[in-house]
């Protein structure tokens, strides 16, 4: 069955959700598990992680911009290399242990990322401080990043900034963070939905199996 056809009512288990994953996706399964539970990164979720794996398998993005690096830079580098459609990733990160963690674990071996600062406006958003001629373009943006409680910010500004850099049309994931997926239905309404991402609520999970999660398209 079709990844975004079995998800669609988020009335599956987790239990289904991780038989789907590993047979559908055994190796993606394994690498997320490995560096979910090995790693010093803080994971995504296991419902997450087979997110990012079926929307690339099936939309194939071309271009994938992540905010906030990690396990999933690994995951999602390793299935455009795997696929090897001419799909790109970019990450940035503004945490350097993390940064050198993921160097020197061979997380970024397939990828850019880069290491930025984060700056903050006068409303107390922030964003990433990057230069804008290092996207090629954008087709799906990971948004992990960066920690808008450390900074003491309301949210993260930087997909704002992507779509008026491009002015083109380009789907999200916010990864969890509530108070973010607030401040993007605040701009662009019902583009932005919370979703389970085919979590059944109503039964028992764990914060590693999976959240509520942001997406959409704006």
């Amino acid at each position: 069955m079709n990844y975004f056809e079995f998800i669609k009512h988020n009335d599956k288990s987790i239990e289904e959700l991780r038989e789907y994953f590993q047979v559908n996706f055994s190796d993606y399964y394994d690498l997320w598990r490995k560096g979910y539970w090995n790693s010093k990164f803080t994971g995504v979720g296991m419902a997450v992680a087979l997110y990012l794996t079926g929307y690339i398998h099936s939309k194939r993005p071309k271009y994938i911009v992540e905010y906030g690096s990690g396990v999933t830079t690994l995951l999602m580098s390793t299935i455009l290399k795997d696929l090897n459609y001419g799909g790109n990733l970019i990450s940035f990160e503004d945490n350097k242990k993390y940064y050198e963690i993921g160097k020197n674990s061979g997380f970024y071996k397939n990828s850019n990322v880069y290491l930025v600062d984060v700056k903050i406006n006068d409303d107390q958003t922030c964003y990433y401080d990057h230069d804008m001629s290092l996207i090629n373009g954008v087709d799906f943006v990971l948004d992990d990043g960066p920690d808008i409680a450390k900074y003491n910010c309301n949210a993260s500004t930087n997909m704002v900034k992507i779509k008026e850099h491009f002015n083109t049309d380009f789907s999200f994931l916010i990864d969890g963070r509530i108070q973010q997926q607030r401040y993007y239905k605040s701009l662009f309404g019902d583009k932005v939905q919370s979703d389970w991402i085919g979590i059944d609520k109503t039964k028992e999970f764990k914060r590693e199996d999976g959240y509520k999660c942001g997406i959409g398209t704006i």
